[in-house]
């Protein structure tokens, strides 16, 4: 079942990539998605292997 609130430390963790360069923040990845789901608020912060995807490292987020 998925949970209401996250705490996540990686946006590639959660979402899929759109390419090598790209992540897709509209779509989670299958692994997660018995976690987290469209109703999840997660507290994101990007780590050193989300820069290539443009994320500044220890940059915080909000997905809803």
């Amino acid at each position: 079942m998925a949970k209401r609130f996250i705490n996540a430390t990686g946006l590639h963790k959660i979402f899929n990539t759109g390419s090598e360069t790209t992540l897709d923040i509209t779509s989670i990845r299958d692994d997660v998605s018995n976690n987290v789901n469209e109703n999840s608020i997660i507290f994101l912060t990007a780590d050193s292997s989300d820069e290539i995807y443009g994320y500044e490292h220890d940059s915080k987020y909000i997905w809803a």
